[in-house]
């Protein structure tokens, strides 16, 4: 009888080893997505609180996109960062979303940032592909 279960234990090895790996690579992917969804967040919060002291006629979207880009974190590609801006001249025009996207001396200014996130570990998983993060800041002009 022994002679026909000396299989089985690599058979059971291969039958749990295949399953906790993938689940293992599944949650090492999502952790790096939480973490670079943390990262993007404080980046972009603090590129538009050190550079958002200006004049009214200033433009910060490219001093924003250039502080997000000084940064060295690894977790972010920088080629991949897209910001844009739109800018309002009042409170009516914001709620009503009538921005202009040229900024002269709008009062409001409303910076939409996007990110595509890149999978490290999975990058055959179509659902995995489409993941963008968006972020947007609302800064006053004075």
């Amino acid at each position: 009888m022994k002679k026909y279960q000396t299989g089985s234990v690599s058979i059971e090895f291969v039958a749990t080893f295949i399953p906790m790996f993938v689940l293992s690579i599944f949650m090492i992917e999502v952790c790096r997505y939480m973490i670079t969804s943390s990262v993007l967040d404080i980046v972009f919060t603090v590129a538009t609180r050190q550079v958002s002291v200006v004049k009214d006629d200033e433009d910060i979207a490219m001093r924003i996109l250039q502080h997000m880009q000084d940064e060295n974190f690894t977790l972010l590609n920088p080629q991949q960062i897209k910001l844009e801006g739109r800018y309002f001249k009042d409170m009516k025009a914001l709620e009503a979303g009538n921005g202009a996207l040229l900024h002269t001396t709008q009062a409001f200014a409303e910076y939409r940032l996007s990110y595509a996130y890149t999978p490290l570990l999975l990058p055959g998983v179509e659902a995995l592909d489409n993941l963008t993060f968006h972020r947007i800041a609302l800064v006053t002009y004075e």
